[in-house]
């Protein structure tokens, strides 16, 4: 992946993150909060991997 697309889907993923987890804190049912938030951890996650990724190239 190219450090251009690095950094697009980096900052996508984080967008979408907090977005879901705005939307769990406004969210008044409980259920559809809880999954809001387990969504915005998986794209925190995902972020996290495409960091360590970006500093792999950097470092190469």
């Amino acid at each position: 992946m190219s450090p251009l697309a690095i950094r697009q889907a980096l900052r996508i993923k984080r967008e979408d993150a907090a977005t879901y987890r705005r939307w769990a804190g406004e969210c008044p049912v409980q259920g559809w909060a809880a999954e809001y938030t387990q969504i915005a951890a998986r794209l925190e996650a995902e972020a996290a991997e495409l960091e360590r990724e970006q500093q792999k190239e950097t470092v190469q």
